[in-house]
């Protein structure tokens, strides 16, 4: 069962105040910023690059020396990009402790979900997080929802899985109208049950890796059309037009192709 939108909305804001976390503070930036005219963004922008160069090359000795030997000085503008040196996956592997920034006692590990075979660890800040959660709430208003919007997720990253099994998760998807299914324990006798589930329920947006997506909508139009997802968001494989035209013929929704990444 879903709570209803509004209070999902209402409940949503009362933790972040509970918590100090002002998420729906930088989720009211997002939303406002993202209608700033080109000139103001470009501002934005730079003076983003030029701060989180500073404190990258103040907090990571090996950082420093990279970007120095590139030629980027302590005041770039967007060119810089062009000169800044590209981190590759070995050398997160190799280099982890100087990566991590001086005065990271704190952070949080995350890792990246392995679909190309082999997940990168690394550690995010508080302030990242509330940054993310902020985008995610955003991610609502660019699907034509709102945050309490009903989701299902079918997903399969180790971390989520694990984090989907604590108490506190549990509850916190409640709060967020939210419901995770692991894309490990959708086999053929799983997908009847949760596309029933999906019928009853009847979702605003299942979010999910196209594979998974792709069966469900094989089997839900196998039994003739079920009512589902108002939206459906697919993720971190690509998306081919044959699995779109299924996934919108089998729940009559519009297919979205979201590229993000924990990094």
């Amino acid at each position: 069962m879903y709570l209803p939108r509004r209070a999902s909305r209402f409940l949503i804001r009362a933790v972040d105040l509970l918590q100090g976390r002002r998420v729906w503070e930088a989720y009211a930036e997002l939303e406002a910023s993202q209608w700033w005219p080109p000139g103001r963004l470009r501002d934005l922008q730079e003076e983003k690059l030029a701060r989180r160069l500073a404190d990258a090359a103040s907090r990571s000795p090996w950082t420093a020396r990279r970007l120095q030997a590139a030629g980027v000085g302590p005041t770039p503008g967007m060119d810089a990009l062009r000169q800044a040196p590209v981190l590759e996956r070995d050398h997160i592997r190799e280099h982890a402790r100087e990566l991590r920034a001086r005065g990271s006692d704190d952070a949080l590990p995350n890792s990246t979900g392995g679909s190309t075979g082999a997940n990168i660890h690394f550690w995010v800040d508080r302030e990242c997080w509330r940054w993310r959660d902020a985008a995610d709430l955003r991610l609502w208003s660019f699907l034509g929802l709102g945050p309490g919007a009903r989701t299902v997720t079918v997903w399969g990253s180790p971390m989520d899985s694990q984090a989907a099994a604590r108490l506190r998760e549990r509850v916190r998807r409640v709060v967020d109208n939210r419901r995770f299914f692991s894309a490990y324990q959708v086999g053929e006798a799983d997908l009847d049950p949760l596309l029933d589930w999906m019928a009853r329920q009847r979702p605003d947006a299942l979010f999910g890796y196209a594979s998974v997506l792709d069966r469900l909508a094989r089997r839900a139009r196998d039994r003739g059309g079920l009512a589902g997802p108002a939206r459906v968001v697919s993720s971190a494989e690509a998306l081919y037009p044959d699995q779109r035209e299924r996934m919108e013929a089998a729940w009559g929704a519009p297919v979205f192709n979201l590229y993000g990444c924990r990094e």
